[in-house]
């Protein structure tokens, strides 16, 4: 969790390994505090936030338990944000997608229900009412954050790739 920054719509995550140069963008929250998954036992991350109108903060050290369950592997497994709700869970199929993407929300999706569609640097790239398919073609190939946002509030978010 972070501290709110006045004039801030969003914010970006990143974590990396402690020993790794690169850095791992997870999305683009509303919120000031999220549960980041995928993560492996043992293992000292960075992490940094970085509000929509500022600069990343300063590096933050996240070191997991060893006797924290990840999936098993020596890499960073695909971490995934969640702010701690139960709603349901955003299903995205195929992934990697190159034309239609289609969506199974598995739980209530509300009336006035919004998929916002980020790229990999948490730019917003499309902004529509909630749908069964998603046109992605027009995209770039790489990675993409699908969130989607019922009665203003995040319910879930996911990450798809975008193969030519």
């Amino acid at each position: 969790s972070w501290n709110a920054v006045n004039g801030a719509t969003n914010y970006t995550l990143q974590i990396k390994l402690a020993n790794s140069l690169n850095w791992f963008t997870l999305g683009a929250v509303t919120v000031t505090s999220v549960v980041v998954s995928g993560l492996q036992p043992a293992t000292t991350y960075h992490w940094r936030v970085k509000a929509n109108c500022s600069d990343y903060s300063a590096t933050k050290i996240l070191t997991t338990n060893s006797n924290f369950e990840g999936d098993g592997s020596d890499n960073l497994a695909q971490p995934s944000l969640a702010d701690g709700n139960n709603w349901g869970r955003l299903e995205l199929f195929p992934n990697p997608v190159s034309d239609q993407l289609r969506l199974n929300f598995v739980g209530e999706v509300f009336q006035n229900s919004r998929l916002l569609v980020y790229d990999a640097m948490g730019r917003v790239v499309a902004d529509e009412a909630f749908q069964p398919q998603l046109e992605v073609a027009h995209l770039q190939t790489g990675v993409y954050f699908i969130a989607l946002f019922s009665d203003g509030k995040r319910i879930a978010t996911e990450r798809f790739v975008k193969a030519q």
